[in-house]
């Protein structure tokens, strides 16, 4: 619940920077106030993601922490491609949407990865 709540919350902010963005100029407040909530909520899931990780994974806890250390890395620097594409395609608008849409696709993956073994 913690992951899912958390993951919510992250497609919700970028949703709302994405109206920000529509609505502008907005007051600086509701920038920081929006900007405060999606940081809180993207540091907020780490440990959620590693109690996770270390759970399933049993006595190969540490590999997995590992693995998804060097995941998270690789997942920044292709966000980071990513997203430099769309700012030079799409224009600076189109950033929360992409990053709600990977967003969006994490937490597909969390629910695929909690459906029973079928072996």
């Amino acid at each position: 619940r913690t992951l899912a709540v958390g993951v919510g919350a992250i497609v919700a902010s970028m949703l709302g920077f994405t109206v920000i963005w529509m609505s502008r100029p907005v007051p600086l407040w509701l920038i920081l106030i929006t900007t405060t909530f999606w940081g809180g909520m993207a540091m907020g899931n780490s440990p959620a993601v590693q109690s996770r990780l270390a759970s399933m994974a049993g006595p190969l806890a540490g590999q997995a922490l590992a693995l998804n250390t060097s995941s998270t890395y690789l997942g920044v620097s292709c966000g980071a491609a990513i997203g430099g594409v769309a700012l030079s395609v799409f224009g600076p608008g189109a950033l929360p949407l992409a990053s709600a849409a990977f967003v969006l696709g994490s937490l597909l993956l969390f629910v695929v990865s909690r459906q029973p073994d079928s072996r």
